[in-house]
């Protein structure tokens, strides 16, 4: 116990260690201890930071999401659980939370650093995000998608019958977060050429929320009721 408490009080001063993972779709992953909370890290991204993780920290504030009552909440790339962990500790939200993680490693790894009660509200599916969307019936009042392989989101994300899935998914007053990366310029302009050629093509009351490093894809149709 003592050694545990050390390592927190530790983790505010540098970065501490917890577990290293050799993963056959994601390479070297690292959880850290950071600031007091656990962080998933791959070659070239983060995956998880707890209520850290800003870009949808952020976005979540960007949209006042804690003054509307969610249900159901399905997350495309759910690392150790960032996002329903804030929803539920950060935004007063009372929600079911569907998690799906194409990585078997992550998978095990949840366990450890989730909370035994938030545990309890999330179905966690491994399985290919792309696969899912095109089997699942459910009906979400928020889609989060995350959706890398260390700094790229594959291809196959950004088509538009992936996207018209996600439409069929999100309930009629719901809310699609699709995060991307911009924090090199050949990434702006990818996450650009994205929004104006697809995202925006399916969902015509999208906009873009930038955040320097990351630019939030969203679809808010809470503002057409």
């Amino acid at each position: 116990m003592f050694k545990a408490r050390l390592r927190y009080w530790m983790s505010f001063i540098f970065d501490q260690k917890i577990e290293t993972r050799e993963s056959p779709h994601n390479g070297l992953l690292e959880v850290m201890l950071s600031r007091g909370r656990f962080r998933l890290d791959a070659n070239n991204a983060t995956y998880s930071f707890e209520d850290l993780y800003s870009n949808f920290s952020r976005s979540f504030v960007h949209l006042d999401i804690g003054a509307t009552k969610l249900d159901s909440v399905l997350i495309l790339g759910f690392g150790l659980g960032s996002i329903p962990l804030m929803l539920e500790d950060v935004f007063m939200q009372d929600a079911r939370y569907t998690g799906v993680e194409i990585d078997p490693e992550i998978v095990q790894m949840v366990g450890n650093y989730l909370g035994e009660t938030l545990l309890q509200k999330v179905q966690l599916v491994c399985q290919d995000a792309e696969l899912f969307v095109q089997n699942d019936s459910g009906n979400y009042d928020i889609i989060a998608v995350d959706l890398f392989v260390n700094d790229k989101t594959p291809e196959k994300f950004k088509r538009a019958s992936f996207l018209e899935s996600l439409k069929q998914l999100l309930a009629p007053q719901g809310i699609l977060m699709y995060n991307t990366l911009t924090d090199k310029e050949d990434q702006k302009l990818d996450s650009l050429d994205f929004f104006e050629q697809q995202f925006s093509v399916v969902f015509e009351n999208a906009y873009g929320y930038d955040m320097g490093g990351n630019t939030m894809i969203i679809a808010d149709f809470r503002t057409n009721n």
